[in-house]
């Protein structure tokens, strides 16, 4: 399972990024690592809101892939579950016999998420002197 994220600003912080003479490619890249971890921890405390039994297999699913572009595409992946921890695909979705506790998408949907991503733009902002 992996997730997107998209958030309404970021074409205006790139803008003024731009317009500032910054690099947009090493800004954005930038607020991608220090944001990785978070994702990461974000990920695990959404899991552990959920009724599972703590195995901690899910948990150590969690994976993140570290900066990546493909183009003028820059991004990071975050992944659960797959052949590690198959269960993960279970709590997301359900079964016929057990409720779907979505712990991936709320993630990714999450105001915690995006308020750390538009405050570390804030951050990196300042830094640029923009």
């Amino acid at each position: 399972m992996k997730g997107t994220l998209t958030f309404k600003g970021l074409e205006e912080w790139m803008d003024q990024l731009a317009e500032a003479g910054t690099a947009v490619d090493d800004a954005v890249s930038e607020l991608l690592v220090e944001t990785q971890p978070f994702v990461a921890s974000e990920l695990e405390a959404q899991l552990k809101k959920t009724s599972e039994t703590w195995t901690g297999e899910t948990a150590a699913s969690i994976e993140t892939s570290g900066v990546q572009q493909a183009g003028n595409y820059i991004f990071l992946e975050a992944a659960a579950g797959g052949s590690v921890a198959p269960g993960a695909n279970y709590k997301e979705w359900g079964t016929t016999r057990q409720a779907a506790e979505p712990f991936f998408r709320p993630t990714f949907r999450g105001h915690r998420l995006k308020n750390a991503l538009k405050q570390g733009m804030k951050a990196i902002l300042q830094r640029m002197g923009v």
